[in-house]
C-alpha cells in the first residue's frame, strides 16, 4: 500500500523522492514479485503503475493557469488521461444571489470514464463531493446523460471527450464581503478498450469572491 500511495503522489506531482521510494521498495522487495507476485499484490499493481509512464501533472490556479480560448479555471489537475477542472460562471457573487459551478473532465482520446449512472452495479460511478464554506449553499448536482458505447462485448454508459458537471451555488443574504473557499472533490476511474486504471479521487480548491 505504500509503495501505491508513493507512486501515486509522483504521477500527481511529477516530484523524483517519490518515484525514487518507490523504486528502492521494488529493489528491496524484487524476489518477492519475482517467485510469488500472488503474495504481494498491491506492490505488483504498484510496480505495474509506475511503468505507466511519467507523470503528466497540471495541478494550478490562478492566471497562471490560463487555458486556450478563454480565461483559466479556478482550479486544474490531471490525472493520468484525465484533466478535471472548477470554475463559475461568475468570479465575485452578491450575497442572497447565485452562480454555476462547472466541473469538467476533459478524457483522451480512447479513454472513457463510467457515467453517474453505469450500466452495471459493479462499475465505479463517477461522482462529484462538494464542501463549501459557511454561507454558500449548493443546488441541485446535474450530470450530464452517458452515452452508450460497446465496449468488451457490451454497450456501457460512459463519459468519453468533455463533460461538464453543472452546480448552482447560492449565497445567503447579509453574508459579509470576502472570499469564500470551495473545495470540489470528482472520483472517476479511467478505462479504454482493454483495461481500467485505478480509481482516482481529484480534489479541487479554490475560492469565491463574496460582495
Amino acid at each position: 500500500m505504500a509503495a501505491r500511495v508513493l507512486v501515486r503522489l509522483w504521477r500527481a506531482t511529477g516530484e523524483a523522492r517519490y518515484e525514487e521510494h518507490a523504486a528502492t521498495m521494488f529493489r528491496v522487495f524484487a524476489g518477492i514479485l519475482q517467485q510469488a507476485p500472488r503474495a504481494a499484490e498491491h506492490l505488483l499493481l504498484a510496480f505495474m503503475a509506475s511503468r505507466e509512464g511519467k507523470p503528466r501533472v497540471a495541478a494550478v490556479e490562478g492566471p497562471a493557469a490560463a487555458v486556450k480560448g478563454g480565461p483559466a479555471p479556478l482550479a486544474r489537475m490531471q490525472r493520468g488521461p484525465i484533466i478535471a477542472s472548477a470554475d463559475l460562471d461568475k468570479r465575485r457573487i452578491a450575497p442572497g444571489e447565485t452562480a454555476e459551478l462547472r466541473l469538467t473532465l476533459e478524457i483522451e482520446p480512447g479513454w472513457h470514464v463510467q457515467s453517474a449512472k453505469p450500466s452495471r452495479e459493479d462499475l465505479v460511478p463517477t461522482s462529484v463531493e462538494l464542501g463549501l464554506a459557511e454561507g454558500l449553499a449548493p443546488g441541485e448536482m446535474k450530470f450530464p446523460d452517458g452515452s452508450l458505447s460497446p465496449i468488451g462485448g457490451e454497450r456501457l454508459s460512459v463519459y468519453a471527450g468533455r463533460v461538464t458537471v453543472r452546480v448552482p451555488i447560492r449565497t445567503e443574504p447579509g453574508l459579509p464581503p470576502g472570499r469564500a473557499p470551495i473545495i470540489a472533490r470528482l472520483r472517476f476511474q479511467a478505462c479504454d478498450d482493454k483495461r481500467c486504471l485505478a480509481p482516482e479521487q481529484v480534489e479541487l480548491s479554490f475560492a469565491v469572491e463574496i460582495g
